[in-house]
């Protein structure tokens, strides 16, 4: 269910920044999920300022139509590219969808950059995490693949029906 509202129900532009944030905590913890115990701690570690963290640097957000209470949202995740053993820094794509209009409400571009507390400086993710979010990066791509081919065909099947080709 929707949050904060302004005049005559109209979602808070703040809110959907709020949505992109519990998504992007979701999407971590969601990795640790299946973790041993001690990595999953240190999944969920990522969360916070205890060790090896995510600071989120800037998040930019489209605007696509204002949300009207009452309505449901689903925010999906979505790695902008692969993580290396290198990376401090992870871009993360986020689409909050209206589920009473079965749209693209927003859609933000979140840079959050890895943080060491203890030291105070950047740091990069272990190497298991690298491994894990490689493995999302793979799947993402292998279903963009299969989703591009998929409405490569419905527009092929559109131009037949329409005597386009």
């Amino acid at each position: 269910m929707l949050g904060t509202t302004g005049q005559h129900g109209h979602v808070n532009n703040v809110m959907y920044n709020r949505y992109a944030e519990s998504a992007r905590v979701n999407f971590f913890r969601n990795h640790g999920r299946d973790a041993t115990e001690d990595r999953g701690q240190l999944w969920d570690d990522l969360l916070t300022p205890r060790g090896v963290g995510l600071i989120l640097k800037s998040i930019k957000t489209e605007f696509k139509f204002p949300m009207t209470f009452p309505d449901n949202v689903t925010v999906l995740n979505r790695l902008v590219e692969a993580p290396t053993t290198e990376t401090h820094d992870l871009m993360l794509e986020v689409w909050i969808i209206s589920e009473k209009h079965r749209r693209l409400a927003a859609r933000c571009l979140e840079e959050v950059t890895v943080y060491d507390y203890q030291a105070g400086r950047k740091a990069t993710l272990a190497p298991f995490m690298v491994e894990k979010l490689n493995e999302t990066w793979d799947l993402q791509e292998k279903f963009r693949a299969r989703f591009n081919e998929e409405a490569k065909n419905v527009a092929e099947a559109l131009d037949m029906i329409n005597g386009s080709k």
